[in-house]
């Protein structure tokens, strides 16, 4: 069902999903806040896929650990399996995992769905905590400014629409697992939502909400949701495999990381201060000997402000030096000026300068 209002009265109207053969499902969330839809009111969206984008690694593990406590999967390891894993949550989709993935409803033939909607349930707050902060940072922002936000996955409805509900999301787009209100039958209802099909998904869900798509933002990390990202006017290419970040480039798409502040690049999942670490504990000054003291009070994890002193440029490379020792990336201010710099800049902000302004005030 879709939750709108006639926007004479502002009365709260119910209509019936029908989109005839292209079988994907449009759930519209009421928050808290009891949000509603008014015709002619909405004009942009933005689409997140889920895995490897909302979240920094697939929700499959999630999603099985609730269903094996309902009793439908058992914990039998599948030989290779944590192998084929981990090579996805490192590299992204291939063709291969993605056609095994679109056979995995062949399994929940027979599952009672009350039992199906009850493991979805309790994997909702997991999914909801695993979700990465800044990716958090960009869905406030957007609906403070109006644009309505649809989760666009592969993931049945049925395992998504309780993540999507507690997310605030407004739609969802996804693959639709076939039952009889008492057991999927091992079936889909209309085509897998993946590569050109997500996007179909979206066009149509646009036009039947009168959204302008050309105003719309799209997130993924995935080089088969291309053609989604095409789609928008505004793509994203989220912590995007090699194949997506050679066409994000070639595009001009902006690409970025929800685990990293806008603008630091991460290369197979870490940040250039990362890759440089061997370097970085090199004493980069002949003739000067480094002690430090107290490196035990700057914890592992979790926010904390180093402040120095700052008398020469020298003190740049202590500072380096001592993060280093502590092993953790850290987000630096610099002046406007040294980011107007060509190719200082934009080096500056990939390592995750923060620009300060002196002249604003």
């Amino acid at each position: 069902m879709i939750r709108t209002c006639d926007a004479r009265f502002r009365k709260p109207t119910l209509y019936p999903l029908s989109y005839g053969g292209h079988g994907m499902t449009l759930a519209t969330h009421v928050s808290n806040h009891d949000r509603v839809w008014c015709s002619g009111v909405m004009k942009s969206a933005a689409f997140f896929d889920l895995d490897r984008t909302l979240l920094p690694k697939a929700s499959g593990a999630i999603f099985g650990k609730y269903l094996e406590a309902e009793g439908l999967t058992t914990g039998t390891h599948v030989p290779g399996a944590s192998l084929a894993m981990s090579f996805y949550e490192l590299f992204g989709e291939t063709r291969l995992n993605m056609t095994l993935t679109s056979q995995f409803v062949k399994t929940a033939a027979g599952w009672p769905v009350a039992k199906v909607e009850h493991a979805a349930k309790l994997a909702a707050q997991d999914l909801a905590d695993a979700v990465l902060g800044h990716a958090k940072v960009v869905m406030d922002k957007h609906r403070a400014e109006g644009t309505k936000l649809v989760l666009a996955t592969t993931t049945p409805t049925v395992f998504v629409e309780p993540f999507a509900e507690r997310m605030g999301f407004d739609a969802v787009l996804a693959t639709e697992w076939s039952h009889d209100g008492k057991a999927f039958d091992g079936t889909t209802v209309g085509p897998f939502v993946w590569g050109p099909k997500k996007r179909d998904a979206i066009v149509d869900w646009a036009k039947a909400n009168k959204v302008s798509l050309k105003d719309s933002y799209g997130y993924s990390d995935s080089y088969f949701d291309a053609p989604m990202l095409d789609a928008v006017g505004h793509a994203v290419a989220v912590n995007p495999d090699a194949r997506l970040t050679a066409i994000a480039a070639l595009q001009g798409w902006e690409i970025r990381s929800f685990d990293a502040p806008r603008g630091v690049m991460k290369v197979l999942g870490r940040e250039i201060q990362q890759w440089l670490e061997p370097f970085r504990k090199i004493e980069p000054v002949a003739f000067a000997s480094f002690e430090f003291n107290g490196l035990e009070n700057i914890p592992s994890e979790g926010g904390a402000i180093l402040a120095f002193n700052h008398r020469s440029y020298f003190d740049a490379f202590a500072m380096n030096l001592l993060l280093a020792k502590v092993g953790r990336p850290c987000r630096f201010l610099g002046k406007k000026e040294m980011f107007d710099t060509p190719l200082v800049g934009p080096l500056l902000q990939s390592m995750g300068g923060i620009l300060v302004d002196r002249g604003t005030g």
